[in-house]
């Protein structure tokens, strides 16, 4: 049986910066990102409503990367709000691109670390989450890294609704071990569908990123879980 491993640790793990921005990218994250940007309260839960008027569905990534998959479900679904959590400032200027060229109106980035924003999310409220690809930390003493782990099952079981639906994707064998174990044993969540996402047969609206075609390229399988809370 797994441990659990607390997403409240002090620290952050991740990249925040590799290539130096274009001018265009460093133009949108000064004028763009300020309007985008979501400030999470100190004390109490986001208020969805207000940062969403009109919205009455919810869904989150966590770990948006590049912002493909982000931006094409905000694009299929208009009349849902979404919230993309990247810390990456690359990933984040490129989604900024994607939101301007296509107009798109339903979308709010935070981009400090996902266990925050995690806290700060109401209870029951979530109609879908994705964490997509998350960094596999394959040496076992940094597995406590993982942000899947079975403290934050916990947490995402409470602000999932009823209905609500939790995503995993990975290219990582053990990886993916290590999520379906830690399913299975925290009983929080039941796996409804598990599948191959290959270039050719894969989920609606779920777009080849950039980092699933390095995986298929290197001959990586790429496996996501459709989750339900129990």
């Amino acid at each position: 049986m797994l441990k659990s491993d607390s997403i409240i640790e002090k620290g952050f793990f991740g990249r925040r910066k590799g290539r130096p921005l274009r001018n265009a990218q460093a133009t949108l994250m000064e004028k763009a990102l300020p309007e985008l940007s979501l400030a999470l309260p100190t004390e109490e839960a986001l208020d969805l409503e207000a940062l969403f008027p009109g919205f009455e569905k919810v869904r989150v990534e966590i770990g948006f990367g590049g912002g493909e998959h982000l931006l094409a479900q905000a694009k299929a679904n208009p009349h849902t709000a979404f919230i993309g959590c990247e810390p990456f400032v690359n990933g984040v200027a490129t989604l900024l691109k994607g939101i301007q060229e296509e107009g798109l109106q339903n979308i709010k980035i935070y981009t400090e670390d996902g266990r925050d924003l995690l806290r700060a999310l109401p209870q029951h409220a979530i109609e879908h989450i994705y964490i997509l690809f998350p960094d596999p930390w394959p040496k076992k003493r940094h597995h406590k890294r993982r942000i899947v782990n079975s403290e934050t099952l916990k947490i995402l079981a409470t602000l999932l609704k009823r209905d609500g639906v939790l995503t995993l994707a990975t290219d990582h064998d053990d990886y993916l071990e290590w999520m379906e174990e830690c399913l299975n044993c925290t009983h929080h969540f039941e796996i409804i569908e598990r599948g191959d996402l290959t270039l050719e047969n894969r989920p609606p609206n779920w777009p080849v990123t950039r980092y699933e075609r390095k995986a298929h390229a290197a001959e990586r399988g790429c496996v996501f879980l459709r989750t339900k809370p129990i």
